[in-house]
């Protein structure tokens, strides 16, 4: 990654991506890279769910699985249409139950796809509790804004009104 213009190259990587499976897998694994994280997740919604699409990780997320809204970190995220900070997974409300977290996770953050109606979110984590930092949250912000672009050119929705119950 280009330490001069890492969005640059971020976006120049997305909009390389001939499929959408192609663009998830990117997505996650940029997303890791530039933001030093030891795992970085993709959720879409569907429904009154959050479905991890894709992810990049040093071990298994939460690929595949769908959480209700209400009850997960990503889904306060797209609910609220604002980036959620978590210093301590273990012991934050919004997020899943214990027992669906991966035990090496602490801290994470969660920012929203598609601006004041978001069709999903992108996440970062840390096996390292503590807040991350204001340039980690504008990071994954922009990283958001990026893939939101590119999501959007393999006609995935703009919009979660119709999906969200």
């Amino acid at each position: 990654m280009d330490p001069q213009n890492p969005f640059i190259y971020f976006q120049g990587r997305l909009e390389g991506c001939e499929t959408l499976d192609e663009l998830q897998t990117q997505v996650c694994l940029l997303a890791r890279e530039l933001l030093d994280a030891t795992g970085a997740t993709l959720v879409l919604v569907d429904g009154d769910k959050s479905h991890h699409v894709a992810e990049d990780s040093a071990f298994s997320l939460w690929l595949d699985c769908r959480f209700p809204l209400t009850q997960c970190l990503s889904g306060w995220a797209i609910l609220h249409a604002t980036t959620a900070v978590s210093p301590d997974v273990h012991n934050d409300q919004r997020t899943c139950r214990e027992e669906d977290l991966p035990v090496p996770v602490h801290s994470a953050i969660m920012s929203p796809l598609g601006g004041e109606a978001p069709f999903g979110a992108i996440g970062a984590c840390w096996t390292r509790a503590g807040v991350p930092n204001a340039q980690l949250v504008a990071t994954l912000e922009k990283v958001a804004t990026l893939t939101t672009v590119a999501l959007r050119r393999f006609g995935v929705p703009s919009s979660a009104s119709a999906n969200v119950e």
